[in-house]
């Protein structure tokens, strides 16, 4: 790869029946996809192809999509192997900023102004979307059973809402900035930029 090529954020790596393709933004509104064992192009999408440059990067999907939001005001569905663009949802004055969440049924995101939107993957329409009490510092993150998904906001909180209605499940209180979020079947984990870690249970955020 040459290094005269500019990402604009962090690439994704695409892996079906022994073949993998590492698959990256560029800063001229392309993406572009590299076998990963040659390093040789298989594919590029045309930044004129889509609906606005990728916003934050990546998330792989369990159907082997590629899902990101856009500059454009869109979410962006990319079959990472054929190298199209599957479809796309544009969300109307909904400027997204972050990866989506995604989980078999929908994906998450949240817009610039303090709001987190839920996505039905099947329908591509936007089934709710809430006001956050301030901005999210990170992109959100959903629970391993999908019941949950969760956001870390401004004010040192994390804050779960239900993946079905978008309801407020719980919110915790921190010591620190939120530096980072992983969840699995029954917990929510954050580590704080001063070195703190922390653990609730997702359905009812008590301290672990």
């Amino acid at each position: 790869i040459t290094s005269d090529i500019k990402f604009s954020a962090p690439p994704a790596v695409c892996c079906y029946w022994g073949v993998a393709v590492v698959v990256a933004p560029l800063e001229d509104g392309q993406i572009v996809a590299y076998e990963l064992a040659s390093g040789k192009e298989t594919w590029r999408i045309a930044a004129d192809g889509l609906p606005g440059a990728v916003a934050g990067g990546f998330t792989h999907g369990d159907d082997g999509f590629l899902y990101a939001s856009t500059y454009g005001n869109a979410v962006i569905a990319i079959d990472g192997f054929q190298g199209v663009l599957a479809w796309s949802l544009a969300l109307d004055n909904e400027e997204p900023r972050s990866p989506p969440a995604v989980t078999n049924a929908g994906l998450y995101l949240t817009r610039e102004k303090n709001a987190l939107i839920a996505v039905d993957r099947a329908k591509r329409a936007v089934v709710w979307r809430v006001e956050l009490p301030a901005r999210a510092v990170l992109p959100p993150a959903v629970s391993g059973d999908a019941s949950a998904v969760v956001v870390a906001i401004e004010g040192n909180r994390v804050q779960a809402l239900s993946t079905l209605s978008g309801s407020e499940l719980w919110t915790a209180q921190t010591n620190e900035t939120i530096a980072g979020l992983a969840l699995d079947w029954g917990r929510v984990f954050a580590a704080g930029y001063d070195g703190g870690v922390y653990a609730w249970n997702v359905a009812d955020g008590r301290t672990r």
